[in-house]
Formats: C-alpha cells, structure tokens, sequence
C-alpha cells in the first residue's frame, strides 16, 4: 500500500489499524493513529520540516503559529527587534510555506483582455501561475507588515540576507522531514 505524505497529513478520522480478510488474503488499512503515530515521531526528530509539512499539506493554523514563533524567536536571537522579527516572519512564511498562486491570474498562467477578447501570458508571473517574489515584492510586503515605510535598498542590506539564510535553512528542515518521513513509512512498508 503506498501511502504519499499528503494522505499522512490529511487522513481522516478513522477508527484504528485493523487487520482485515479480504478474499483469503490479510489486508492492512492505513488509519488515523497510523498516521498520529508518525507525524509525532516526525515532530519529535524534525519540528520545523514537519510544520512546514503541516501547513503546506493540510493548512494547520496551530502549526503555522509554531513556526512563526520559532522563526520570530531564531530572529531574534540574530539581533533583529521584536516588529522587524514578526515582520520577516510573515514574509517568509508566506514565501516558503503559504500559498504561491499568481493573484493576477489565479494560477493559470494567462489574463483574458476584456477589451480585445485575446489571451496572453500573465505579466506578473511571467506565465508560470506562480507568485514571482522579487526583493521589490519582499520589501513592500516587509514595510506592509512593520506598518510603515522601509526603503527597499535598506531591506537588501539589513534584511535580505538573513531573509535568505533562513529560507534556506527552513528548506533543509523541509526536506530532512520529507526524507525521514519517507524513511518511517517505508519501514512500515507503506510507501
């Protein structure tokens, strides 16, 4: 049985594992302690990849909230203030984790002209449907969430740099979790 992490994280609620004949052969079901059951383990050896996980996958508030503190606090800690701490945080979590949908075009890739009933590539994705952050992008959304103005050339130089070290390091906790998640359930022999 192949068990993809989006059906980890979304599993319903089921009663437990059960062993089940079915035509003379024993058949397992993947349920929901199953999936509590390693979504712990995976909290517990790669926090930060898993509420990555949790939010990209199934949308968790709570996780989101973990994983703005601990960005916040890890900010923090590398000499920013508390508002410019909150603020990188929501940036990149909108970047890393949130949605990337172009709201131009919705995520398809193309605008319709009402005036000359033609269909052309979305000049804000360049038409690819994803939102293209740009640091432009990033500083205004920055200064949007401080709630006041912050140039956008003090932004490369006091921000930028540490909004990129830590979007790689979220990256590597994503894709330890996904690797060690992936390693869970092959073991279990469901992936």
């Amino acid at each position: 049985m192949n068990i993809t992490l989006e059906r980890l994280f979304t599993t319903p609620a089921l009663k437990t594992a059960n062993w089940h004949s079915g035509g003379g052969r024993s058949v397992i079901r993947f349920e929901r302690e199953d999936a509590l059951g390693i979504i712990s383990q995976l909290e517990a050896n790669c926090p930060i990849g898993c509420y990555m996980l949790a939010v990209r996958i199934a949308n968790c508030p709570i996780s989101e909230a973990k994983l703005k503190v601990s960005i916040t606090g890890t900010l923090i800690q590398r000499g920013f203030t508390e508002d410019k701490a909150k603020a990188l945080a929501i940036v990149l979590l909108a970047e890393h984790v949130g949605t990337t949908k172009c709201p131009k075009c919705r995520g398809t890739g193309e605008r319709i002209s009402r005036r000359y009933g033609t269909i052309r590539l979305c000049n804000d994705c360049g038409g690819s449907g994803q939102m293209q952050f740009t640091t432009k992008r990033l500083a205004r959304r920055f200064a949007n969430e401080l709630g006041r103005k912050y140039p956008h050339a003090k932004f490369l130089r006091n921000c930028y740099p540490h909004y990129q070290r830590l979007g790689n390091e979220l990256l590597d906790h994503l894709s330890k979790a996904q690797s060690f998640a992936r390693t869970l359930l092959n073991e279990l022999n469901w992936e």
